[in-house]
C-alpha cells in the first residue's frame, strides 16, 4: 500500500489554486474559532499562510447565521494581521453547526441563497475563500447535494479568483467527483479514537485521498493542538496549553497522564512527511489551543519544519 504513494504522485497534475499565494514553501493553515479571536497574536500571524475563521453556520431557510461575527471581531482580526500577506477565510458549518446542511443543500433556491450570502461576505470582508465542513453528510442524496453544494459555490468564488477549501475526515470521505470543486482539502487526521492522531494515521489519511485520485496539492494534512484520552473512543479534549501548563514535557513526548497528543517533534515529523508528498500544506485545529512559550509552541515548531533543508524519509 505505501509503495503506491510514489506511483500516485507520478500520475497526477499539479493544481493551481486561484487565490493570492503568499511565499512559502508549503501551506501552513490555521483555524480560529471566533470566541479565540481576542488571544490572536501577531507572533502567530507572522507564521501563518492563511487563517480560517470558524464561526458562522447556515440556517435552514438558507440564510447565514453571522452573529459570533460582530465588528469587534472583526477589528480584533485585523490587528495583528495589518501588513501581513495572510490569506483570511470563512468557515461555514462545523461540528455542531452542520444540522441545517442536508435542508439547504438538497433545495436549489435555499443553496443558492446560501452561497449568494457567502460571496457577500466574501466581497466586503475581502476574503480569500470559503471552507465548507459539513460533519457530516449521510447516505448518497446527502453526498449529492453536497456535491451540487461545492460546484455552485466553486463556480460563483472561482471567477473572483477566491478559493472553496473543505474539512474532510478521513473516515467519512466524499465520492471522488466532489474533490474536482474543491480547491484545498483540510484532512482532519485526528480524532480517530484513542491514540487519536498519530504518524501511521496521518500516512494513512493521505493514502486514502491519493488512492481516490486527489491531487497531493489539493491536500492539507491536519494537525491537532490538543490531547485526547488514550483508551476509549472519543474522550475528552484537552488543549495543548494545558497540557503544557500541568506537565514538564520533552520535544518527543506525545503522552501524558493518560493523554495522547502531538509534540513538537512529531508535527514536525508530520510537517515533513507532507513536504515529501508534495502536499499543499498542514492545517491546525486550532491555534489557539497552542502553548505561548515558543520553546514549546507547536506552530513554532511547525514554521521552523516547513522552512528547513528537505530530511530523510521518517
Amino acid at each position: 500500500m505505501r509503495q503506491s504513494i510514489s506511483l500516485i504522485l507520478v500520475s497526477l497534475a499539479a493544481l493551481t489554486v486561484r487565490a493570492d499565494n503568499p511565499p512559502a514553501d508549503i501551506a501552513i493553515v490555521g483555524y480560529l474559532p471566533s470566541y479565540r479571536v481576542d488571544t490572536f497574536r501577531v507572533e502567530q500571524a507572522r507564521l501563518l499562510t492563511d487563517l480560517v475563521l470558524f464561526a458562522v453556520e447556515p440556517r435552514t431557510d438558507g440564510s447565514l447565521d453571522d452573529s459570533r461575527l460582530t465588528p469587534e471581531v472583526w477589528r480584533a482580526l485585523e490587528r495583528p494581521l495589518k501588513g501581513l500577506r495572510v490569506r483570511r477565510l470563512v468557515t461555514v458549518g462545523g461540528w455542531g453547526k452542520s444540522d441545517a446542511f442536508a435542508t439547504v443543500t438538497s433545495d436549489p433556491k435555499r443553496r443558492s441563497r446560501l452561497i449568494d450570502e457567502l460571496t457577500r461576505m466574501c466581497d466586503r470582508h475581502k476574503l480569500a475563500g470559503v471552507d465548507v465542513d459539513w460533519e457530516h453528510p449521510v447516505g448518497t442524496a446527502e453526498y449529492a447535494a453536497y456535491t451540487s453544494f461545492l460546484r455552485e459555490l466553486h463556480g460563483r468564488l472561482a471567477p473572483r479568483q477566491r478559493i472553496v477549501t473543505a474539512a474532510v475526515a478521513p473516515w467519512k470521505i466524499p465520492p471522488a467527483e466532489a474533490f474536482a470543486h474543491i480547491d484545498r482539502v483540510h484532512l482532519m487526521a485526528y480524532d480517530n479514537g484513542g491514540r487519536h492522531s498519530t504518524f501511521d494515521l496521518a500516512f494513512d489519511s493521505v493514502e486514502k485521498l491519493l488512492e481516490l485520485g486527489v491531487a497531493p496539492q489539493k491536500i492539507c494534512l491536519g494537525i491537532p493542538f490538543y490531547g485526547r484520552p488514550c483508551e476509549g473512543e472519543f474522550g475528552k479534549a484537552t488543549t495543548y496549553a494545558d497540557l503544557v501548563r500541568k506537565a514538564n514535557l520533552k520535544p518527543t513526548d506525545n503522552e501524558v497522564d493518560g493523554i495522547f497528543f502531538n509534540g513538537p517533534e512529531l508535527v514536525a515529523r508530520k510537517v515533513r512527511l507532507a513536504r515529501r508528498l508534495d502536499l499543499a500544506g498542514v492545517m491546525i485545529w486550532e491555534i489557539g489551543q497552542d502553548a505561548v512559550a515558543a520553546d514549546h509552541s507547536l506552530l513554532h515548531s511547525i514554521h521552523q519544519a516547513a522552512h528547513s533543508p528537505a530530511e530523510a524519509q521518517p
